[in-house]
């Protein structure tokens, strides 16, 4: 199984990277399109319901 790890600060700024980085990781391990856009559907839900960290 292929993994890929993403550290993606919550904000709007690196939305377009975030998705860059995903649709290229489905496209070189042949995954769905309708899966990698529900992926990232659901990671930016999960981004935007988060609450800010605080830092220490």
């Amino acid at each position: 199984m292929t993994e890929l790890e993403l550290s993606i600060p919550p904000l709007p700024r690196y939305a377009a990277t975030a998705r860059l980085a995903l649709t290229r990781f489905g496209s070189t391990h042949r995954v769905a399109p309708a899966h990698v856009r529900g992926t990232v559907v659901t990671l930016g839900r999960r981004l935007s319901n988060q609450e800010p960290q605080a830092v220490s």
